[in-house]
């Protein structure tokens, strides 16, 4: 998979808002996958209409991880020794494909700050 990121819904809505933040992320491409698609979908609809959320992933172009059964059985294992953070069952698999295909975690999410391999962005 191309790319040197993994880009979490915090980093995706913040790039489709043009945030100066993540300016330097532009034309980067976008590694996520589905469940990230989902909440940048979600976060759309809430504002706009289904035309519009349409347009937005067909600009983004995103290249999807898939996850086999070892990924979401490590992802439950990341997310219960990570209890106490609420990490998102969405971000505990997105670390966990991440790491797996040798991406480094974009995110404004604070629980990752100090995490390995993460790319923490406000």
């Amino acid at each position: 998979m191309s790319g040197e990121f993994f880009f979490d819904t915090y980093a995706l809505v913040e790039v489709v808002k043009g945030s100066k933040s993540y300016k330097g992320f532009a034309g980067t491409p976008i590694v996520t996958h589905q469940g990230n698609l989902h909440e940048l979908i979600v976060h759309v609809l809430r504002d706009h209409d289904e035309a519009q959320a349409r347009r937005v992933c067909q600009a983004l172009r995103p290249n999807l991880l898939d996850a086999d059964l070892d990924d979401l059985i490590r992802a439950g294992h990341f997310k219960i020794g990570h209890a106490r953070s609420r990490i998102s069952y969405v971000d505990s698999l997105g670390y966990v494909l991440a790491r797996r295909h040798g991406l480094r975690f974009l995110t404004g999410d604070e629980q990752f700050a100090d995490f390995p391999e993460v790319e923490y962005v406000k």
